[in-house]
């Protein structure tokens, strides 16, 4: 973004005024547009679904200026959530926002159908 910033610094002291400029400023504009509301996606608070991710990833793809640092973070999300909806990257082995681990369900799945089985009295 900032080459761009910097095109449009150079043509404006010439006093350029052609169409590819003024196309330049527009695509500078739109960039900034969607980085902002990149950026501002609560995606760190589990707020924004991922389907409205995938749609701020696509609509990067039709941008002039690309913004790879916000684009990976963006399909980092893309990758895996728990149940709470904040991403994570890789295995997870527990979630730092809810506390929430796949061990501590299975074991409550376990504790519920042992006690399941025992209520039903089965000698074996």
């Amino acid at each position: 973004m900032q080459d761009a910033k910097n095109q449009i610094e150079t043509g404006e002291k010439m006093k350029v005024h052609t169409e590819e400029l003024r196309h330049l400023k527009a695509e500078l504009r739109a960039t900034r547009s969607w980085s902002n509301r990149a950026n501002k996606c609560n995606l760190e608070q589990g707020l924004i679904h991922v389907t409205d991710v995938k749609l701020l990833i696509e609509e990067h793809e039709s941008l002039l200026i690309e913004m790879p640092d916000e684009l990976d973070v963006l399909k980092q999300a893309t990758v895996g959530y728990c149940i709470c909806r904040r991403p994570y990257d890789g295995f997870m082995i527990g979630c730092d926002h809810c506390e929430v681990s796949p061990l501590s369900l299975y074991k409550y799945i376990y504790i519920y159908i042992r006690k399941f089985y025992l209520s039903l009295n089965l000698d074996r």
